[in-house]
């Protein structure tokens, strides 16, 4: 039977592994970037989103000033 090589830890675990073909212990970062992906996807949305619907009353009140009787 083939042996099986345990998995290497989790980068949320912050343990240090191994790079592979040398002695070098590389340290993982405690939360990876990506983890937080989501919510800068969804921050970046909203603002966009607010400045739209922002400048679209701005450029609707700005007109009915221009044509105001």
């Amino acid at each position: 039977m083939r042996s099986v090589r345990p998995r290497s830890p989790s980068p949320a675990a912050g343990a240090s592994a191994q790079r592979p073909g040398t002695g070098i212990a590389v340290r993982e970062a405690a939360v990876p970037l990506y983890a937080y992906s989501d919510a800068l996807h969804a921050l970046v949305l909203g603002l966009v989103l607010g400045a739209t619907v922002a400048f679209s009353i701005h450029t609707t009140i700005a007109e009915a000033r221009r044509y105001r009787y």
